[in-house]
C-alpha cells in the first residue's frame, strides 16, 4: 500500500513539473502586440512628407486603408482627396490618423 502511494506522489510531482516548466517557457514568450492590425477600407489622414509640404494649405490627405505593405512595416493606403497628391495615387507610410468608426465609402 505504502509503495503504490509512493509512486502516485512521485507521479504526480512529475507531472507538477511539467506543468511548471510549461508555465514558465510561456511567461518568457508573451502574447504578439495586434496593437497595429487595423480594419481594412477604413478612412485615414495620411500626413505629407516633408518634401510636399506646403506652408499654407492642407498637411494631411484623405486616405482609404488598403492593407500592409510586402516588404516594409508601414501601411498602403489609397489617396481619395489631397492637394498635392493626385487621386487614386497608393502611398505608404507610418504617419498616419484612422477613424476606425467610419468605414469606406458610405454615405
Amino acid at each position: 500500500m505504502l509503495l503504490i502511494i509512493f509512486r502516485v506522489k512521485l507521479f504526480l510531482q512529475h507531472i507538477f513539473c511539467k506543468i511548471e516548466y510549461h508555465i514558465r517557457k510561456l511567461e518568457k514568450h508573451p502574447q504578439p502586440n495586434l496593437k497595429f492590425l487595423r480594419v481594412w477600407g477604413c478612412l485615414a489622414k495620411v500626413m505629407l512628407p516633408d518634401h510636399k509640404k506646403r506652408k499654407l494649405g492642407s498637411e494631411t490627405s484623405d486616405c482609404l486603408f488598403l492593407g500592409y505593405a510586402e516588404h516594409n512595416v508601414v501601411y498602403r493606403f489609397l489617396v481619395l482627396n489631397s492637394e498635392i497628391i493626385e487621386r487614386n495615387t497608393i502611398v505608404e507610410t507610418t504617419n498616419v490618423y484612422f477613424f476606425l468608426t467610419y468605414l469606406s465609402l458610405k454615405g
